[in-house]
């Protein structure tokens, strides 16, 4: 048997918090290099409510600062949250994901127009490891559904998608993980639903610090505003994966600060404070 593991790391509703985030992702880099160098498979996912237009970056760019900073992290991948899918419009949604070096994971949004998932999203992904086991990965979002359809998209029961997901792709991996912007009760049904080995959840910001047993699925959750870093361990036993360990590290005391990390800060902010004055006076002169 190899004694290659399988390393999950998770952030979820960040909100535009950015106190902590230079060194989340200085972190998220370090740790997959020397977990790559060692041998083992690294994929990292934020769970949604990253973007959350309270900062002054976020509301100057619709966003895509946020996208920009997700890409320094290394993130294989992200579900939406209720900010990023009901605070922008659809045009804005759209563009929002326009420079991502990830993919958006979201089983269950659909285009009102078209009827299919987004141009932005996958319904699915499959990342296949050295060892060529593949883990599959969904997403789900709060379905917030008369909202979504003000705003020109449909939002499906979890529920009802996530039975039509498995009957059509359940055979696809060897182990799935479901990123789940829907809360923990949601996520305590879900596991007692259907055969979801890890399901890595948001919204409700709950802070499991070692996890959560729910029937056959392994719980995780990191709390809110980049105070908390998820890493999940996945090896091998019997033949098959199984979640070994579920521990989250405390950003501000078991992380180290970079350089200079304040006035990255401190940056952030005062680059949007001045993008939005250049938007106000556009406004004005087109006035």
């Amino acid at each position: 048997m190899s004694d290659e593991k399988i390393y999950i790391y998770h952030t979820n509703d960040l909100h535009s918090e950015l106190t902590y985030w230079p060194r989340i992702a200085k972190e998220l880099q370090d740790k997959r290099v020397i977990r790559e160098e060692r041998g083992d498979f690294v994929l990292a996912f934020d769970i949604g409510d990253a973007v959350d237009r309270v900062h002054p970056l976020t509301e100057a760019t619709n966003g895509q600062a946020i996208t920009n900073l997700l890409n320094d992290g290394k993130y294989d991948g992200v579900t939406i949250g209720n900010n990023e899918g009901i605070t922008n419009s659809k045009d804005e949604l759209n563009d929002l994901y326009e420079d991502a070096n990830f993919s958006v994971i979201l089983s269950n949004l659909f285009d009102i127009e078209t009827n299919k998932i987004p141009k932005w999203a996958t319904e699915y992904k499959i990342f296949e490891t050295p060892n060529k086991e593949k883990i599959g990965v969904f997403g789900l979002t709060a379905p917030l559904t008369h909202t979504y359809e003000k705003l020109g998209w449909k939002v499906t029961n979890p529920i009802q998608q996530t039975q039509d997901f498995f009957a059509n792709h359940q055979k696809e991996a060897d182990f799935w993980i479901l990123l789940s912007h829907l809360g923990i009760d949601e996520d305590r049904l879900l596991s007692k639903l259907f055969p979801i080995p890890l399901i890595i959840g948001a919204h409700t910001h709950h802070v499991l610090l070692d996890g959560e047993k729910s029937a056959t699925s392994t719980l995780a959750g990191a709390g809110q505003f980049g105070n908390w870093l998820g890493e999940i361990i996945i090896n091998r036993d019997h033949g098959g994966l199984e979640v070994e360990s579920v521990r989250l590290l405390n950003v501000e005391t078991d992380i180290a600060a970079v350089a200079l990390e304040a006035e990255k800060v401190a940056e952030f902010k005062r680059k949007g404070h001045d993008l939005l004055k250049e938007k106000k006076l556009l406004i004005y002169h087109t006035l």
